[in-house]
């Protein structure tokens, strides 16, 4: 198991991401994160599924108790799309 910093994950994280060795993401000494590599190499679809039905269960929780509505992202991204585009930076 390998320990790395939050910069370190940044810095490197597709390299880091295909090492086969299970991560320690720290912050300061404190650690926010663990990455385990999965070994298969594609998950069958109704596992992806759930998985992805639990992470946004998770985010819309999250959102709810923070008072957070459908409308206030949709307006947010809006405002940042608009200065964005003032701003001229383009991929």
């Amino acid at each position: 198991m390998r320990l790395v910093s939050t910069k370190q994950f940044h810095d490197k994280a597709t390299q880091l991401l295909r090492s086969k060795e299970p991560l320690v993401v720290t912050n300061r000494g404190t650690v926010t994160g663990y990455y385990i590599p999965h070994r298969v190499p594609r998950l069958p679809p109704d596992v992806r599924w759930r998985i992805i039905d639990e992470a946004t269960s998770r985010i819309r929780k999250e959102l709810g108790r923070q008072g957070v509505t459908e409308e206030d992202i949709a307006k947010d991204f809006e405002n940042w799309r608009k200065s964005y585009r003032l701003s001229g930076r383009r991929r």
